[in-house]
């Protein structure tokens, strides 16, 4: 038999660490710009009060007008060439209008086509004899579609912009909103759902 050890006493925790030792710790900023001690009640750090004014997105403040490129571009824009005002009428101000309608009519068509067949599930599913399993795996097909185009979208975007990556998008599903009227079975239906599903 084993002689049984001996029982240390345990041993006392370490002094709790102030706010200022974890920041410089964790972050490696000196305490005395990370966290002030000696603040009144009420007072902020890095002399921040709450009262100073706002200066949001639409205030006048916050945006200067460059009246050089405005007048190239026929419209208010910022600095950075960003348009300050939406002329919905002017369908020939080019890039901004035309920017605004262009991504506009393809949002309404990639919308139309992924839930068009909806309404027409009644005539479906007579026409191609689906079944309720058919008809709810077709609804989850469209979703799980549009699901993983928003997933994949935001690399696109970055890779080749927003314009470049909703074309591709557009036309990579244009022919299967075309194919669907010549579907015959329910995986066909299934299929043509599920990558209509992709341009939403």
């Amino acid at each position: 038999h084993a002689l049984p050890r001996a029982r240390l006493p345990p041993s006392p925790p370490p002094p709790p660490a102030t706010m200022a030792e974890m920041t410089e710790t964790a972050v490696g900023i000196p305490p005395e710009l990370a966290f002030e001690q000696d603040l009144e009640e009420g007072e902020s750090m890095r002399g921040v009060t709450g009262k100073e004014p706002v200066q949001g997105v639409f205030s006048d403040a916050a945006t200067k007008i460059d009246e050089e490129a405005s007048k190239k571009f026929g419209i208010k824009v910022d600095s950075e060439h960003r348009a300050t005002q939406l002329l919905v009428w002017k369908f020939w101000q080019h890039p901004h209008t035309v920017s605004f309608w262009v991504s506009t009519l393809g949002f309404f068509v990639s919308f139309l086509s992924t839930f068009a067949a909806a309404p027409l599930l009644p005539v479906i599913r007579d026409n191609l004899n689906l079944t309720k399993s058919d008809l709810v795996n077709s609804g989850i097909a469209a979703v799980t579609g549009t699901i993983g185009a928003r997933v994949i979208m935001g690399s696109v975007c970055d890779l080749v912009g927003p314009r470049y990556g909703m074309s591709i998008l557009l036309m990579m599903t244009a022919p299967f909103v075309y194919g669907m009227a010549g579907v015959t079975n329910a995986a066909g239906f299934i299929a043509c759902r599920c990558f209509i599903g992709l341009s939403l």
